[in-house]
């Protein structure tokens, strides 16, 4: 599978596995954060948790998701705090098949920042530098689903090289950049 390791001055990108669990109770704190705050998930109100033991069971699931070849969630942290600041995941062609009906199957993007790291171009900067990255490694197409009213989301979709590609449902659209 395709992990991604990026890392600046001030910002790393790694994915959740072993390491990332060292500091398993701070990163349970930090993803129930993350995943229960409205700003968040104003889009995304399926994702929402409700308790730390959701936290908890998300990052095992998680983890056993990396480990079997399927979504590969990856943190954005602060290199100064060690806060998670976001989340990144890649979504395979053949876990994206298991929920939708497409004509054909591109790698799935999707992302979450926390309300604090909103603003800052945070993911204006990163999405390219990961793109590029996925690109290198082969993956030919790129994919994301954006609530349309998700006017920053579909900015920083637009400016890392994704296109409006079509209608996917009643409020979302595809995007799609392609090698």
């Amino acid at each position: 599978m395709h992990h991604i390791y990026l890392e600046n001055d001030d910002l790393l990108i790694c994915p959740v596995d072993q390491t990332a669990l060292l500091n398993y109770q701070r990163l349970t704190k930090d993803i129930f954060q993350l995943l229960s705050d409205h700003k968040t998930l104003q889009f995304l109100p399926e994702k929402r948790l409700f308790s730390l033991a959701e936290a908890e069971h998300w990052l095992g699931t998680t983890l056993m998701n990396m480990y079997c070849g399927r979504n590969q969630t990856h943190l954005i942290l602060s290199k100064q705090t060690e806060r998670l600041l976001g989340i990144i995941d890649l979504i395979p062609p053949r876990v994206a098949q298991e929920y939708y009906q497409l004509p054909e199957y591109p790698y799935f993007l999707e992302f979450y920042l926390n309300k604090s790291a909103c603003g800052q171009l945070l993911m204006s900067n990163l999405l390219p530098q990961v793109v590029e990255l996925l690109k290198a490694r082969g993956i030919e197409q790129i994919a994301a689903v954006v609530n349309r009213k998700n006017l920053a989301a579909c900015k920083v979709l637009s400016r890392s090289g994704f296109l409006n590609k079509c209608y996917f449902d009643c409020q979302q659209d595809m995007y799609l950049v392609s090698a």
